[in-house]
């Protein structure tokens, strides 16, 4: 689903979260704020999410900024999207 524009903080943190929890295969409840390697997830899950996340929002992540040591959560995720989903609908 991708959607732009009309973007909260929240909205966009709960999309993520969404996405995490489908990939660890999971119904337990993320804490945006922990580090991915407490939340279970590895560098393949890291790289899932972020496909996931290029897909609900409808941009691709540059490569260079595809680093695991670049986001150490979820919450780095949502920031990095949410400035970026702003920055193109101001952009466009």
């Amino acid at each position: 689903m991708v959607q732009k524009g009309n973007q909260t903080y929240e909205n966009c943190r709960k999309r993520i979260i969404d996405i995490a929890q489908r990939q660890l295969k999971t119904s337990t409840i993320l804490n945006p704020n922990d580090t991915f390697l407490s939340q279970g997830i590895h560098s393949i899950l890291f790289v899932k999410i972020l496909i996931d996340v290029e897909n609900e929002f409808g941009f691709k992540i540059d490569g260079d900024e595809l680093l695991l040591n670049a986001f150490y959560c979820l919450d780095d995720i949502v920031s990095y999207v949410f400035g970026r989903i702003n920055y193109d609908v101001t952009h466009e």
